[in-house]
């Protein structure tokens, strides 16, 4: 029982002793905000193989289904597999009550 209070104690001081860190920005790296950096901190130009392009603002015009004061909706809509994504998670549930029947069986055996 003493050791249930020991780790109480141990976990308690350390949440109590963790204090918050803040890190400083040089000034070089905030003037570089809105000119080669995003207002994020992120790179503005986009990689060299083109697969990423430059950030040019975000969304520049309301997506296709857009309601004032409604949701907001996917302005990067996927192609309709709705039918894959049903069997691949019927496929994971299954998958997964098997593994865990297989670790109960190794750890525990029949009875």
């Amino acid at each position: 029982m003493k050791y249930i209070y020991m780790k109480a104690a141990i976990c308690a001081a350390l949440t109590l002793s963790v204090t918050t860190v803040s890190a400083k920005v040089p000034e070089s790296e905030l003037a570089r905000l809105g000119n080669d950096l995003t207002p994020m901190g992120s790179i503005r130009a986009g990689n060299e193989a083109g697969t990423i392009p430059e950030w040019t603002g975000g969304l520049t015009e309301e997506p296709a289904g857009f309601v004032a004061g409604g949701h907001m909706v996917d302005p990067f809509p996927e192609p309709a597999v709705h039918g894959f994504k049903v069997f691949g998670f019927i496929a994971l549930t299954i998958g997964l009550t098997l593994i865990a029947l297989i670790v109960y069986a190794m750890l525990f055996g029949y009875r």
